[in-house]
């Protein structure tokens, strides 16, 4: 039995109140928590790492239960876009596996100003996302979510009911051209013709369609359907029914896959993998370089496939909304670099993915009620990799992982229950921005004075150390 002081009971209810804030806003929270841990329970580092992950993980799990089936305000898909974070949570895995290694060089003031700066950039960003949301609000409301939904699916039905259209066009020309047939062979053969021949026949027709024509074509006024569109338009039909599961069977093998090899090869700073290869050993190196090959080439593939979905829109002259992201190679490339780079300052200075995933998803232009539950999804995934290789060490106590379960999993069910439907009832969808900011801010005020108080005590000292303590 633990019996709590003063300083870890208030350490609690921080906890507590962190969870209903930071599942309100897609935040995981992990700069505060690890803090908590430090400061009020008085743990060390790697303690404090593991049950800050521990208090991340099982605190966004209660939340996704609760809203996993909720549908997308931008059509009938699931609200997490899980085809954008596929793009940039493999680059910010590896970043951060990188990145974090190379905490132990430097001292903690210069890891905090880096911190400040980082922090202050994304304040400026999300300030502006707030302002943009805002004025659509209250200026323009008929120009929100719901214009957009009904812009996409008016969009789709109208693609569709051409598409059903000229279907029945070219099935009433291929009949006539089947019953014509019909009649000349009946009249010139008196049904004696052998079956070969019959099969002869319709080689020859087939052979003189592709030479008049490489694709079977249907004039109606002045449009031109070709075979493509329809096979275009089918693909099109496939998407959007895979869009109505939960999720698709590409994106489970997909986050299924990373989370297997990352669990066992990732190597993030004081949660080792489970092939036991230190930072520090002979054998890091080529276990980070067979790790990033296997990312890269899943993030390779991905990046086909969600070209590949885009060109299949464009193909049936599908018109993007503000919020449809039309992907190419090189938006890919962009947005794996800014990933990457991302993932290792993330690392680096010991941040969970959901501090830049959610202004990353703000820049495509997705609503704020999407971009929080996305990143609450990415908190959850990327979290989980960390949690397990802790759990499975068998170093953490199990009475605290217990308690700091409980009030992670109450904090959760108030921002869950409480704040966010009280936000997303009145609309006031920058709302959730104002709460993001509101914690960003927090977070560089509270680094900033700090480390200010202790570069005073400690005479401005630099204290930089070797990487691996040589």
């Amino acid at each position: 039995m633990i019996i709590f002081n003063t300083n870890e009971l208030l350490g609690s209810f921080i906890l507590f109140l962190l969870a209903a804030i930071g599942r309100t806003a897609g935040l995981g929270g992990s700069v505060f928590a690890i803090s908590i841990f430090l400061l009020l329970f008085n743990f060390n580092l790697y303690y404090s790492i593991g049950y800050t992950q521990i208090s991340i993980f099982t605190g966004v799990l209660t939340s996704m239960t609760l809203k996993f089936k909720t549908r997308s305000p931008l059509g009938d898909k699931p609200l997490i876009e899980f085809d954008t974070l596929m793009q940039v949570i493999t680059p910010i895995i590896l970043g951060i596996s990188l990145g974090s290694h190379i905490i132990p060089m430097f001292p903690l003031w210069l890891l905090s100003v880096i911190f400040i700066l980082f922090n202050l950039a994304l304040c400026i960003y999300v300030l502006f996302k707030i302002k943009f949301y805002y004025i659509n609000t209250k200026v323009a409301p008929e120009s929100g979510i719901e214009k957009i939904n009904m812009n996409q699916m008016n969009e789709i039905n109208r693609i569709f009911k051409f598409v059903n259209s000229e279907q029945a066009k070219f099935g009433q020309v291929l009949t006539k051209h089947c019953e014509k047939d019909k009649n000349n062979e009946i009249s010139e053969e008196n049904f004696e013709e052998p079956r070969n021949n019959i099969i002869e026949d319709k080689e020859n027709l087939k052979s003189k369609s592709n030479d008049d024509n490489e694709n079977i074509e249907i004039e109606t006024g002045n449009e031109k359907v070709s075979e493509e569109f329809m096979q275009a338009a089918n693909k099109l039909q496939y998407f959007l029914d895979e869009n109505k599961k939960i999720i698709s069977k590409y994106q489970l093998i997909y986050y299924t896959s990373v989370f297997i090899i990352s669990i066992f090869l990732s190597n993030i700073y004081l949660s080792p993998s489970i092939v036991g290869v230190s930072g520090c050993s002979d054998g890091y190196a080529y276990l980070l370089s067979i790790y990033g090959i296997l990312i890269l080439i899943i993030n390779a593939l991905t990046s086909f496939y969600l070209v590949g979905k885009t060109k299949i829109y464009q193909a049936v002259s599908y018109k993007f909304q503000i919020t449809d992201i039309s992907w190419t190679y090189y938006l890919c490339l962009k947005v794996w670099i800014f990933s990457l780079i991302s993932g290792f300052i993330l690392g680096f200075l010991g941040m969970s993915a959901g501090y830049i995933i959610n202004p990353m998803l703000l820049y495509f232009n997705l609503p704020p009620v999407v971009s929080s539950f996305s990143t609450a999804f990415s908190i959850f995934y990327t979290s989980s990799i960390p949690t397990f290789q802790f759990i499975i060490s068998g170093n953490l106590d199990y009475r605290y992982c217990i308690w700091i379960t409980i009030i992670s999993i109450l904090g959760s069910l108030v921002g869950s229950f409480g704040l966010r439907p009280w936000i997303l009832q009145r609309k006031k969808f920058y709302f959730l921005l104002v709460i993001l900011e509101f914690i960003l801010l927090i977070s560089l005020g509270s680094i900033f004075a700090i480390q200010i108080y202790k570069l005073i005590n400690t005479s401005f000292v630099l204290d930089f150390d070797s990487l691996c303590g040589n």
